[in-house]
């Protein structure tokens, strides 16, 4: 369908199916699913507003980029100290694990790569029945090569669905998701596939998203959530061109465009960002509190 997900009734034990690499409990807070609101928005004549709740729509021609509800922010915020009692993830298994508490905190204590994790493809952590409601502080470490192919979720990306949660200071590099879902439609994004009532800030993805329904470099949906000050290269937006969009200071530019520190209008490149020829590709990075 063309405004995300289909009436039709999921197949015989999809829930499970789905569900079975993220054993959280089931989200009480949503009531109904999307795939079960989208009937009632039809009978209600309301079908125009579901375009309004998407972050980034691609599929056959480019991507479209709505304007964010929330005004932008006055700037990045400062990459500070671990929170008390956040648990410490330092390998590529303990990320994988974060399925196992879904409402836990959580700091990026090393950059991770996936590459040999797993066989190389990467389950996504949480989905609309158990999403992730906790908090992933990245500290400006780096989780790279990350691999999602195939038709095996709905929901593709680190996360794939998040619902009340909150994602920071992360980078994504080398990530490449190519995700097609027959039965329903496909949201893809770096971060996650879709974001509801959440935020994501200081991130970036400098890999490739592809999505047979929804792409987007940072977040394949969003939905009443707060995304800014984050940036991906132009993969998503490539088949319409370079092009300069903007959701909450989300930049997508030319490989030219990313590198000059003047296409970052309200990043923080004091305390949160830097720039350097010699790193991430003279890409911007993300600083550690010491100052990494």
């Amino acid at each position: 369908a063309a405004c995300g997900a289909r009436a039709e009734a999921p197949p015989p034990g999809y829930a499970a199916e789905a569900g079975a690499a993220n054993a959280g409990v089931p989200n009480p807070k949503k009531g109904l699913s999307r795939r079960a609101l989208i009937p009632a928005a039809i009978a209600l004549g309301a079908v125009a507003v579901v375009a309004i709740l998407l972050f980034a729509r691609s599929g056959g021609g480019g991507s479209q980029f709505l304007t964010p509800i929330e005004a932008p922010s006055a700037g990045s915020t400062p990459i500070e100290a671990p929170a008390p009692g956040a648990t410490v993830i330092n390998t590529a298994q303990e990320l994988y694990d974060v399925r196992n508490n879904l409402s836990g905190s959580y700091v990026l204590g090393a950059d991770i790569d996936l590459s040999d994790f797993s066989g190389g493809e990467w389950t996504p952590i949480g989905d609309e029945d158990n999403p992730f409601a906790g908090i992933l502080d990245g500290q400006g470490q780096v989780i790279r090569n990350l691999r999602i192919t195939g038709d095996k979720y709905e929901y593709n990306g680190l996360f794939g669905f998040i619902d009340d949660g909150q994602i920071q200071n992360v980078g994504m590099e080398n990530t490449h998701i190519d995700a097609t879902y027959d039965s329903y439609s496909s949201y893809a994004g770096g971060i996650a596939g879709s974001v509801y009532k959440s935020s994501i800030e200081n991130c970036y993805n400098t890999g490739a998203v592809t999505s047979s329904s929804y792409a987007g470099g940072i977040a394949g949906d969003v939905y009443i959530g707060n995304t800014e000050f984050c940036y991906y290269l132009d993969n998503i937006a490539a088949a319409a061109g370079n092009d300069s969009v903007t959701l909450n200071n989300v930049r997508s530019l030319s490989a030219a465009q990313m590198r000059e520190q003047s296409s970052y209008a309200g990043f923080d490149f004091t305390e949160v960002w830097g720039m350097s020829a010699g790193k991430n590709d003279g890409l911007p990075f993300l600083r550690a509190p010491e100052g990494k």
